[in-house]
């Protein structure tokens, strides 16, 4: 994890339609191209595995099609939770048992907000194989396995330098006796 960047930037969030999740969760994913612009990462929790993918020029590559073998898709009866990100905002949806739920968040400027952005490395200490887009990385002896988009064969090192990061944005708040705490927490990049 790197050094946090201090920001001025506070949050705003809404309530996202989620009908088209529940019957096609990726053409609710190419659907939230109205918020996030053209590119964008996607997130996503299944009940066997995770899913990670990239929408550019309308066309969501995801590591299910890419790796099949370690990377359910986006199964819509298997799917829990599913992020689409960019340095806007992020779509998070995620399901219950009376169905899905989504929000949108994005950052609004405010000179009292408090936030910090923060880099985390991603699981994974060995590249596999690298292929459309899509580098599979492993870590351990346990045999942990993911696809990550990136847009060049990351040069991978035992102590994760040159591997993917996360890129998350944490919002502070106050409690009553005005200790500050995260207050909520948003997706923003995949670098590596």
């Amino acid at each position: 994890m790197s050094q946090p960047q201090e920001e001025h930037v506070t949050w705003k969030s809404e309530s996202l339609d989620c009908a088209l999740l529940a019957s096609d969760p990726a053409r609710w994913v190419l659907a939230q191209k109205t918020v996030l612009g053209e590119a964008y990462w996607v997130l996503a929790f299944s009940l066997d595995g995770v899913t990670w993918g990239k929408v550019e020029n309308d066309m969501l590559a995801h590591s299910g099609q890419i790796f099949s073998q370690v990377s359910p898709g986006l199964d819509v009866d298997r799917l829990r939770e599913i992020y689409a990100f960019s340095e806007t905002g992020q779509a998070h949806a995620w399901r219950l048992d009376d169905g899905w739920h989504a929000v949108w968040m994005e950052d609004v400027a405010n000179p009292d907000g408090d936030s910090f952005t923060e880099d985390y490395y991603l699981w994974g200490n060995r590249l596999e194989d690298y292929q459309s887009g899509f580098a599979l990385l492993s870590e351990g002896a346990q045999g942990i396995v993911h696809a990550v988009p990136l847009p060049q064969q990351p040069a991978m090192k035992s102590d994760y330098s040159g591997g993917p990061k996360l890129v998350v944005r944490h919002y502070l708040g106050r409690n009553e006796a005005g200790a500050a705490r995260i207050a909520a927490t948003r997706l923003v990049k995949v670098t590596g």
